[in-house]
């Protein structure tokens, strides 16, 4: 087995992750250098200096990210995180790979090739299974917002595990 290429992939991909992570941060009004303050308006959140508008939750969701920020650094925050959703994302697949999932949908790929994966397309049925709300999941169908739709899904299913002890032995084959 080639491990050169499969250290590559992984030092590539991490790049790649923290990359994004930075950027999404960023987006946030939250810099290696700054924190841009926000505000909330009405049902949004806005971010000095931006023009984009975010849901009134985001508001909420900074604290804890500006906090780890302030103690941590923003390298060492953006790191973290990098390896953490690499690791979500592997078990994310490992468990659709050997059918782990309660709901029987694969959350990453899809069985037929689609580029859609497959919760996406099934996303009413694992609402209940995955406590997603279904107005926000209505809302974004509506707005055809299949991205946010997705990552919404995608971070319902990573809550809805870590809800979960352990995996039933039967599972396991």
């Amino acid at each position: 087995m080639n491990k050169t290429a499969l250290l590559n992939y992984a030092l590539t991909a991490r790049r790649d992750l923290e990359s994004q992570i930075a950027l999404s941060l960023n987006k946030l009004g939250i810099y290696e250098g700054a924190i841009k303050k926000a505000n909330l308006v009405g049902e949004y959140t806005v971010i000095e200096g931006t023009e984009e508008t975010f849901p009134k939750r985001v508001f909420a969701l900074r604290d804890p990210i500006i906090e780890r920020v302030k103690d941590d650094g923003f390298k060492n925050v953006v790191e973290e995180l990098a390896y953490t959703w690499f690791n979500r994302i592997i078990a994310l697949r490992f468990m659709e790979v050997h059918d782990y999932f309660d709901h029987g949908l694969r959350v990453l790929t899809s069985r037929d090739g689609s580029f859609e994966p497959e919760i996406l397309r099934n996303v009413d049925f694992v609402i209940d299974d995955l406590g997603m709300n279904r107005e926000v999941v209505d809302s974004l169908k509506a707005k055809s917002s299949n991205e946010e739709l997705y990552r919404y899904i995608l971070f319902s299913q990573c809550n809805s595990l870590s809800k979960r002890r352990s995996i039933p032995f039967s599972k396991m084959g």
